[in-house]
């Protein structure tokens, strides 16, 4: 277990990505601030559930989409477009490039922009609307096959760009 008074110190350095987060689900930027303090609220209360020897990073932003968010959202009778696969999806990713912070939002904005159309609509039929991928090869004419090498190509493109700009960036640094 973690002190109450230790948490808030933590959330604070973490508010920057829970923004991020939540502006991957909650569009209206006044709702997205009322959630966001409603997380932050929920965090600080809820402080006893957190596990020291978890990564609070995880810990939190799985607490801010399940326990916060998702409720909130059916309270409010708010779509969240993305299916339970595509939540997972989004929280592994800020998973994987934790800490988020301004400049790598950046970076991930310029390198789906660099991703091609057709690989792009493959990510989308399969997290935003949960189709398999003969689903989709059925949609977009492909073998499912050749969806998944699609799928696959999009997400090793998308971390060897971002790893490359954050890197560009490390030595421009230096």
């Amino acid at each position: 277990m973690i002190e109450e008074n230790s948490i808030s110190p933590k959330i604070l350095d973490f508010e920057c990505e829970l923004k991020a987060l939540l502006k991957v689900f909650v569009q209206d930027e006044k709702s997205r601030a009322d959630v966001l303090q409603e997380v932050i609220s929920a965090l600080n209360f809820k402080s006893d559930l957190f596990d020291s020897l978890e990564n609070f990073e995880k810990w939190a932003r799985e607490f801010a989409v399940y326990e916060v968010l998702i409720p909130w959202a059916a309270e409010e009778d708010y779509e969240i477009v993305f299916t339970r696969n595509g939540i997972k999806a989004i929280l592994e990713g800020f998973e994987q490039s934790n800490p988020m912070t301004k400049e790598k939002i950046g970076f991930l904005e310029y390198c789906i922009k660099k991703i091609p159309a057709r690989s792009k609509r493959i990510f989308k039929l399969h997290y935003i609307e949960n189709l398999n991928g003969h689903q989709i090869s059925d949609r977009v004419g492909l073998a499912a096959d050749n969806v998944y090498k699609t799928f696959a190509r999009f997400q090793s493109k998308l971390i060897e760009c971002i790893d490359f700009k954050l890197e560009r960036s490390k030595n421009a640094d230096k």
